[in-house]
């Protein structure tokens, strides 16, 4: 298992690392806990906001602290040998085939045969299954706010002043930008000037860079519900957040592109 923690060793990435180390020792798992902290490594990792925590070469949380029980919930399922301990019930001890003794001391056990997998000092295979299912439907919660958010009203009033001028083709970004980063912008803006220059031209698109470090911009952050380098579309008090740049890009700019100008008339074709 990988796992990093970015940030530059604020008072929050000092946090989070030590609730991550809480998560591990709960769930007695051994893995070092690798810090980030070099602001270009950052930003290549496409992390908008720190502190930030990766697992397993995903992203899973920007911009705040998570709980140690948060953390726990998302690391991958272990598997876990029957440990040795006594049995609550008496003095005899567990094997990965039940007791080791043919019947427990004190008869409140009855003899488990070899090829029973159960183990009685409680991590039993329906205590995993329970694990399992608890972490999938915290999963599946998580999911169903993301798909949520994606598209929904703004709440901002400051974003609503931008209704009246049409469709808004934001790109966010922070003060660290890398090459990727760049390329963002470059490329969405060659997208509008090409396919969509009516538009811009009469004035119902506007093309808008903004970089949320900057105060006066930090509520795109809440309003959007933004985690790292974003495309971001808005109309008519809508907006969808176009969160496969980062895997397009990687696949060649026409890829890109395509990306970008299909999801703009896919939107604009949903508000009519």
């Amino acid at each position: 298992m990988q796992i990093k923690v970015y940030g530059t060793g604020c008072s929050k990435c000092k946090a989070l690392y030590e609730n991550v180390q809480t998560a591990l020792d709960v769930a007695g798992i051994d893995v070092e806990i690798e810090k980030v902290t070099d602001l270009q490594s950052i930003a290549q990792s496409g992390i908008l906001m720190t502190p930030a925590l990766e697992i397993n070469g995903k992203v899973v949380a920007s911009g705040r602290v998570l709980e140690p029980k948060e953390i726990y919930a998302l690391l991958p399922e272990q598997e876990t040998a029957c440990s040795g301990e006594e049995c609550s019930c008496c003095s005899c001890h567990c094997s990965p085939n039940g007791h080791s003794e043919d019947a427990c001391a004190c008869g409140t056990q009855e003899k488990t045969e070899p090829s029973t997998p159960a183990c009685h000092c409680g991590k039993s295979a329906a205590g995993k299954r329970l694990l399992a299912y608890i972490i999938i439907t915290i999963a599946l919660v998580g999911l169903a706010v993301m798909l949520a958010r994606e598209q929904r009203t703004a709440p901002s009033v400051a974003i609503e002043d931008q209704v009246s001028r049409g469709m808004t083709v934001y790109y966010f970004h922070g003060n660290v930008r890398c090459k990727t980063c760049n390329a963002f912008e470059q490329l969405t803006r060659e997208v509008l000037q090409n396919q969509f220059q009516k538009e811009l031209s009469e004035g119902e698109m506007v093309f808008q860079v903004v970089n949320v470090d900057e105060n006066a911009n930090s509520h795109f952050v809440t309003d959007f519900g933004l985690t790292t380098k974003s495309v971001v579309l808005f109309r008519q008090g809508q907006y969808k957040n176009l969160d496969q740049i980062w895997t397009q890009i990687r696949q060649g700019d026409d890829v890109f592109k395509s990306y970008i100008a299909d999801s703009i008339r896919s939107f604009i074709a949903e508000q009519r």
